[in-house]
């Protein structure tokens, strides 16, 4: 469907406020309203009711995205004990499809990467990898604040890039 101008500052402005409305997210208000505009595009047709319409997709990214982080912590756990290497080294490695070989040299290099970290650095720079906020990785691994985990992330890179140089 193709909005007007008008049309589109109108669906905009009603977006970004019921996605403001919604609890804290990891994401911005205006990246949920921004999703919920890219559906309303898709559609053949302007719904009957646009605000009620813009409300329940909202609401239900909003939904998804929270299942999608209790899901994640469900399946990391508290620490990564119990998982294997392959495991860990799949949310550090390249989410491209690469080819088995480089698959392989991207599986030891985080293994190697991890395994030049002290545990609890592990844990930061996995959660970190596998798309956790710096303010989620406070709460997950009992930090005080998310400027603590953002200045820990600082001083893990600093010390990857001084042992593994450009490859970090």
């Amino acid at each position: 469907m193709q909005l007007t101008d008008e049309q589109a500052k109108y669906a905009w402005k009603v977006a970004l406020n019921i996605s403001g409305k919604h609890g804290q997210s990891s994401l911005g208000p205006e990246d949920f309203a921004a999703q919920a505009i890219e559906k309303l595009v898709k559609l053949e047709t302007m719904p009957d009711n646009l605000e009620g319409w813009l409300k329940a997709v909202i609401t239900n990214l909003y939904i998804d995205r929270d299942r999608h982080i209790d899901a994640r912590r469900r399946n990391l756990g508290k620490s990564f004990i119990g998982h294997s290497d392959e495991e860990i080294a799949e949310l550090v490695a390249d989410r491209n499809q690469p080819s088995m070989s480089s698959d392989l040299v991207n599986v030891d290099f985080a293994r190697e990467v991890l395994e030049s970290l002290p545990y609890r650095d592990q844990q930061i720079w996995v959660l970190h990898a596998a798309g956790y906020s710096t303010a989620e990785i406070a709460v997950q691994l009992d930090f005080a604040n998310a400027q603590v985990v953002a200045t820990k992330m600082g001083q893990i890179r600093t010390k990857l890039q001084k042992a593994f140089g450009s490859q970090i």
